[in-house]
């Protein structure tokens, strides 16, 4: 894997060169003219984009992603055809898995409820004169660790066409500290540990929605910008096999804040990335993520 990864890493540099170097990209954050939209939580649940190729369980906004090559860890739930999964069968599974599911909390949880919990405030069905917030989760197995990391998501959508006639729409995501073992996805957890799970997931959403009211602040800070590799961008279509970079803020903690623009990223991946060009991430654990380049002072604060 790790050969792989570093036969990648060119791809991203020849990328990067295309726009010059770090200095070079524009800058991520939410066009000026959206930063006074209201803000609501949608009763819409989350498109498949947000995970691509991902078996969701339907009414539940919880998508399970599988590793590439096919994931081990769908085996527990549909036996040997858990590693044949592919666009021809997946609304299938996405059915059985409603069914295959019963016996996992983890896969039981409902994103809308725990989004609406963590806020403190009920769905509502969409006006288009607000950024409309549709939370999710995604379930993502590694079969090289035997461990499920758990993303608490939330699809921003807005009826704000952009210049090239496409909608604005957003993606935040927090990963979760702390990895799961693959008993979670067929097995109950037990109470006091499914209790802290969920206070975890809904701190997830706490955090995401700190940064989306940051985000429509009418002032943004100066940031730098760095490149990241972390494995929990797989589960994602712009995370470039665990690659991404754009703008960070990091803590002494290690807790580390990303913004991408996808109008920085060229060919099928930036393309596809488009329908949601406001890309965030929230790492809390510096275990979670490495630079493969460090932060950097930005020489200009805007990009023209």
């Amino acid at each position: 894997m790790k050969a792989k990864l570093a036969l990648l890493a060119p791809v991203l540099a020849a990328l990067l060169s295309a726009c010059g170097n770090l200095q070079g990209l524009k800058v991520a954050e939410v066009p000026a003219t959206l930063r006074s939209t209201p803000v609501t939580l949608s009763t819409q649940r989350p498109p498949q984009l947000v995970s691509p190729g991902a078996i969701e369980i339907p009414d539940h906004s919880v998508f399970l992603k599988q590793t590439a090559g096919g994931s081990a860890a769908l085996g527990i739930l549909f036996g040997p055809i858990g590693g044949l999964i592919n666009g021809a069968n997946i609304e299938r599974l996405s059915q059985e898995m409603a069914q295959n599911s019963q016996g996992s909390s983890l896969l039981q949880i409902d994103a809308l409820a725990e989004a609406a919990a963590a806020w403190g405030q009920q769905p509502v069905q969409a006006d288009p004169k607000t950024l409309q917030l549709r939370p999710y989760v995604i379930v993502y197995p590694d079969d090289g660790r035997k461990t499920v990391t758990v993303i608490s998501g939330t699809y921003v959508s807005s009826s704000h066409p952009l210049p090239e006639g496409k909608l604005w729409n957003a993606d935040y995501h927090y990963v979760l500290p702390a990895p799961l073992g693959f008993d979670v996805l067929d097995k109950p957890m037990a109470p006091e540990k499914l209790v802290a799970f969920k206070n975890e997931l809904k701190e997830g959403f706490r955090q995401i929605r700190a940064e989306i009211a940051r985000d429509l602040a009418p002032e943004q800070p100066s940031r730098r910008v760095a490149m990241i590799w972390a494995e929990p961008l797989k589960s994602t279509l712009p995370g470039f096999a665990g690659f991404s970079y754009g703008d960070v803020e990091t803590e002494p903690s290690g807790r580390l804040v990303l913004r991408g623009n996808m109008d920085n990223w060229g060919g099928t991946v930036g393309a596809a990335s488009r329908e949601m060009p406001h890309q965030v991430w929230i790492f809390v654990n510096p275990a979670q993520y490495r630079f493969d380049a460090e932060p950097q002072e930005r020489v200009a604060n805007k990009q023209p």
